[in-house]
């Protein structure tokens, strides 16, 4: 239902050039929460096929924080 609009619009919300979602200043917005705790989970296993493409993505989010 919602698919049609965001390919219609994409422009709107994807940045082309680096595949990612743009992001704007237009708005801010606050998510209040009832429970501040941290949630504790262990971290997934990564199949070893996938270990690469993990470590380049994890490095691509690195450059751009």
């Amino acid at each position: 239902m919602i698919e049609p609009v965001l390919m219609k619009y994409a422009h709107v919300f994807h940045d082309e050039e680096s595949n990612d979602f743009k992001d704007t200043d237009v708005i801010e917005h606050q998510i209040v929460l009832e429970d501040t705790r941290p949630i504790r989970k262990p971290q997934y296993r990564v199949p070893y096929a996938l270990r690469d493409e993990m470590k380049t993505e994890v490095k691509k989010c690195w450059i751009k924080a």
